[in-house]
């Protein structure tokens, strides 16, 4: 199986692609110090492509800025988006961050959910009953931007069905998180509101880009 360090997964990208069982795959890495976002570049390839439905677990959620434009387009073109997240993560800091992004998702229709009795650890997505994504790679800008990490990407129905099932499975144990109900009783959007996350994003992105830049120079 290549690792591939540039292309970005597609099925019609057979110089990178791989046949386990009849089942295509592709495995895409990146870190802070490869010359491309082939992460970054997938997952939004992914979303851009769904047509019909995308559902994504994630443990933390904290998406580059065309992340979450691609989350809104996907969600306002009419396709069922459902980000699942826990109730309460390992990290106090995480879950206000994260929440100060629902706002602007649910107006955009997507739904999100999250679980009521576990800490969701699973970084997957599937859509339309062909693709399925499992890594190690997290719904955030560390992962895309700074963490060495790997996703593998799964061209394959009956895989992808059964990736969708154990999602609808999960949301027996998750509460539903409405626009209304969350805009009247959520503290993060009481205390910040939709410009705090404008802002947060863009400020983050930078300070780590900058970073990123001065511990990995990219040789020209």
């Amino acid at each position: 199986v290549n690792i591939t360090e540039w292309a970005i997964p597609s099925p019609h990208n057979n110089s990178f692609s791989h046949s386990i069982n009849n089942v295509l795959l592709q495995i895409a890495s990146g870190g802070a110090n490869t010359e491309w976002r082939n992460l970054l570049q997938g997952t939004l390839s992914a979303i851009l492509s769904a047509q019909k439905y995308l559902y994504i677990h994630t443990p933390y959620f904290l998406p580059t800025e065309s992340i979450l434009e691609a989350l809104q387009t996907a969600a306002l073109s009419g396709v069922d988006v459902r980000l699942m997240v826990s109730r309460k993560s390992d990290s106090p800091y995480i879950d206000p961050a994260a929440q100060s992004y629902y706002s602007v998702l649910l107006r955009a229709g997507l739904r999100i959910y999250e679980h009521q009795t576990a800490f969701i650890h699973a970084k997957t997505m599937v859509a339309d009953d062909y693709l399925s994504v499992i890594g190690s790679a997290n719904m955030d800008f560390r992962s895309f931007e700074m963490n060495f990490e790997i996703n593998c990407y799964l061209y394959d129905s009956d895989l992808a069905i059964q990736n969708k099932n154990i999602f609808l499975k999960d949301l027996e144990a998750c509460k539903e998180i409405e626009l209304n109900t969350w805009k009247k009783t959520s503290l993060v959007e009481k205390n910040y509101g939709v410009n705090h996350t404008t802002f947060r994003t863009a400020h983050v992105e930078r300070t780590f880009t900058n970073l990123k830049c001065l511990i990995y120079p990219i040789e020209t």
